[in-house]
């Protein structure tokens, strides 16, 4: 089973081909537990997995992925927890291969690095997992002039999470429906605020926030964090619904009731923060709101239909309006430096595939260091998300030119 994964790995970029090796071993049911177990984003595992590679290897004659599912129930249903369950992960890994330490690190970390998600697996295999969708927002453009009454509201350059409470299981997971396990502190904040008010179970959508964006991804990124960190991040909530229609992909509410839900909880003396939001009947008077949040330090506006569901999609029911555009495409393709320049022997840049699939070249504002790494690394960059920024185009929503890189966006 292991093998099928490496074949995964070296198909590259071709999606067609994954879904043709996955079509091919659609019988073969370990191969369907590894993929269910790490992109079933409704199942957390409370750890992530660390470089095992230096552990001294201890032969064992018990079956390792026997064991290994033991300990991914155990983890599941928070049998082990903490510490506990980090000791119990690195002594089985003692008496495992480097391939097997390879895979199952990859599992626990919830993520194959092998440029699939679950449409790729549904797509070879329909109805397998259930996907992770949170509604996304399209860029604002002149045209767009039927939009008013909207709610006009401050855009944080921070990460995307979502919170889900049900009953007693908690979850806080990422944009790609990852578990977010150093924020579970503020998972328990949301509970407690929702059994203050009687509620068993509901989904907060927002924004983490600490100082700027490399800050807030720094402390996210840490295993655990201490009162005197947790304190510096913020969750600034915008979106609330219950269980069921979030996992539906749709909720009905609009979006001024789900507000109006929001706004009745208590969020003092918490990490959490209810988005300010202001409501606005022309262009003219979104505008004003626009320039005050960019005079506060906000990087733009989030414009939203007050009539409007909440779809597990991208809407232009929701709207992202900045002074300067960016957009987000994950990489498929690392190409060389142009022959005759200082960059001939390095990485010139990515071939990028957006939301829409257009296709791209990124070429602009890599640092030397990065160009010199990306490309004897270029296998490693496959299928991570970036953002840009370049030259708009209104007749396709989300094409640029002149694609300048910003940053790597690994919270995708």
């Amino acid at each position: 089973m292991l093998e099928i994964l490496e074949e995964l790995e070296k198909a590259g970029n071709s999606r067609n081909l994954k879904i043709d090796i996955l079509k091919k071993n659609s019988n073969n049911e370990d191969l369907k537990y590894f993929l269910k177990k790490t992109y079933n984003w409704s199942e957390t595992f409370g750890i992530k997995a660390k470089d095992y590679s230096k552990l001294e290897y201890q032969k064992n004659g018990d079956n390792n992925l026997i064991e290994f599912k033991r300990i991914i129930h155990l983890l599941k249903n928070k049998n082990i927890t903490g510490n506990a369950a980090r000791e119990e992960l690195s002594d089985f890994m003692k008496h495992c291969s480097e391939i097997e330490r390879k895979w199952y690190s990859r599992v626990i970390n919830r993520d194959l690095n092998i440029g699939i998600n679950n449409k790729t697996i549904n797509k070879a295999w329909p109805g397998t997992i259930k996907e992770f969708r949170l509604m996304l927002a399209e860029t604002y453009r002149s045209h767009m002039e039927d939009i008013f009454p909207i709610a006009v509201e401050p855009k944080y350059d921070g990460m995307r999470a979502v919170v889900i409470v049900d009953g007693d299981n908690l979850n806080i997971l990422s944009r790609k429906g990852l578990e977010i396990s150093s924020l579970y502190f503020i998972a328990l904040q949301c509970r407690d605020i929702l059994k203050i008010n009687n509620i068993t179970n509901g989904v907060f959508d927002g924004e983490i926030f600490s100082e700027d964006w490399n800050k807030t991804i720094h402390l996210v990124k840490k295993e655990d964090l201490p009162q005197s960190e947790r304190i510096k991040l913020t969750y600034h909530v915008f979106d609330f619904m219950d269980v069921k229609s979030f996992y539906s992909g749709f909720c009905n509410k609009s979006y001024i009731l789900r507000r109006k839900q929001l706004e009745k909880f208590n969020f003092i003396d918490t990490n959490i923060n209810l988005v300010e939001s202001k409501t606005a009947n022309s262009f003219e008077e979104a505008s004003v709101i626009y320039e005050r949040y960019l005079e506060e330090g906000y990087e733009g506006v989030m414009l939203k239909k007050l009539d409007a569901p909440y779809e597990g999609k991208r809407r232009t029911s929701w709207l992202k309006l900045k002074p300067e555009e960016t957009f987000e495409g994950q990489i498929i393709d690392v190409f060389k430096g142009k022959t005759g320049t200082k960059y001939e022997n390095m990485m010139g840049g990515f071939v990028v595939r957006m939301h829409n699939g257009e296709k791209l070249r990124v070429g602009g504002g890599f640092k030397d260091a990065l160009r010199d790494l990306g490309w004897s690394r270029k296998g490693d960059l496959i299928g991570r998300w970036v953002e840009f920024k370049g030259q708009g185009n209104d007749r396709v929503t989300r094409s640029a030119r002149f694609a300048v890189f910003v940053r790597f966006r690994d919270d995708m």
